[in-house]
């Protein structure tokens, strides 16, 4: 008796849940280019603008020194030191964060979710659908990098424009697939959009 209402209890939530989830309509808003190409690009732009960059002034001094033994008249040692300080300052460019980075991020988030509610309408479109959800997935961790760049490392000049390097490659592979596609990318019907993972 205990294991049927348990059961029971375990049936009863799962439709709940199913009944409150939400299921979006097959209309222009919810297309494919509106909910992944279009803020795709514009996670770019985002992160074009959320990079600050500053410049600063290091001071460094250099030293150059000669230390020479003689020998005294008396046969003692005697030793001499020679030389001489040079102080310069040199400019040191480091990237810091603007909050459009943080907006990249929350856009970059969505799309991963809503990647999950498409299909393509061409069996040839499988593979190569595939591979722009891979472009999709690593944009999504080359932006976590740079922020991390952006937010931890002092000395992150050459990290964080590797990274918008390859920001850029990855729009360019994704563009490249998409153009390989020969049907179209459609919702699919009934599926209910998945739940945001929380982060820890």
């Amino acid at each position: 008796m205990k294991k049927f209402r348990f059961f029971m209890v375990l049936v009863l939530a799962g439709f709940m849940q199913g009944a409150y989830a939400y299921i979006p309509e097959d209309i222009e808003e919810n297309s494919f280019e509106e909910r992944i190409e279009l803020p795709f690009a514009e996670v770019t732009e985002l992160v074009e603008m959320g990079i600050k960059a500053v410049t600063q002034e290091v001071a460094k001094l250099e030293y150059s020194g000669e230390r020479k033994v003689e020998r005294t008249r008396g046969g003692g040692l005697t030793e001499k030191e020679a030389g001489s300080e040079k102080a310069s300052t040199k400019e040191i460019t480091h990237y810091e964060p603007r909050e459009e980075i943080y907006e990249a991020k929350e856009v970059m988030d969505k799309i991963l979710i809503w990647l999950t509610m498409y299909r393509t309408t061409a069996g040839d479109d499988v593979v190569t659908y595939k591979k722009m959800r891979e472009y999709v997935e690593k944009k999504s961790k080359i932006l976590e990098k740079l922020i991390k760049a952006l937010r931890y490392e002092e000395d992150n000049r050459d990290a964080v424009l590797k990274y918008k390097r390859d920001i850029i490659k990855t729009d360019r592979d994704f563009k490249r697939f998409s153009d390989r596609l020969k049907g179209d990318i459609v919702l699919i019907q009934g599926k209910p959009l998945p739940e945001p993972e929380d982060e820890y």
